[in-house]
């Protein structure tokens, strides 16, 4: 038999927290699509944890789903050193990719740039695995387009929409077929 304060500590240990719950539930309504039940969970969470890597990795891969670079660009410019900061580094090239076709006025050179905006604009808009498939077929013309950043994009898109949604592990796939 525990004693009561032994026993607090013990159940402490199998029960999450409540802070975790709303991370958690944040993540899921993500997967779910339910992008804003997933944004409210997140910064009700980075409330109380505002220093959470885990949070702050959540919140920025959201904003960029949502196609909001400028907001994912603050949060991953001061990402804390953690276990999460080199999936954070991961997502840079798609939020700089994101800034950098908000500033082209001028029309495409070639069709690869053509595509590449396309893709890019597609993503922002949150039609992430529309945007893939595009990328793909740049990356089949030419493997090292834009000095590799398409690559690098690619990457940071799938890190968008993270390990456990559906298609990612065939897209990482069809990235090693065309790259190798």
């Amino acid at each position: 038999m525990l004693s009561e304060p032994n026993l607090r500590v013990f159940i402490r240990r199998i029960m999450p927290e409540t802070g975790d719950l709303l991370l958690e539930k944040g993540k899921s309504l993500m997967l779910l699509g339910d992008l804003g039940g997933a944004e409210e969970a997140l910064r009700q969470y980075l409330a109380d944890n505002p220093e959470s890597p885990a949070g702050l990795l959540a919140l920025a891969r959201l904003l960029l789903f949502e196609g909001r670079a400028r907001e994912a660009k603050g949060i991953l410019a001061n990402f804390p050193a953690s276990y999460e900061f080199n999936t954070a580094q991961l997502l840079k090239p798609v939020a700089d990719a994101y800034l950098w076709l908000e500033k082209q006025q001028e029309p495409p050179k070639n069709a690869l740039e053509a595509a590449y905006r396309n893709s890019l604009r597609l993503a922002k808009q949150g039609k992430i695995q529309l945007a893939l498939d595009g990328f793909l077929d740049i990356l089949r013309r030419d493997k090292h387009y834009r000095d590799d950043e398409v690559r690098e994009v690619y990457l940071g898109l799938l890190e968008v929409l993270g390990e456990h949604h559906p298609d990612v592990r065939q897209y990482r796939a069809d990235l090693s077929n065309v790259l190798f």
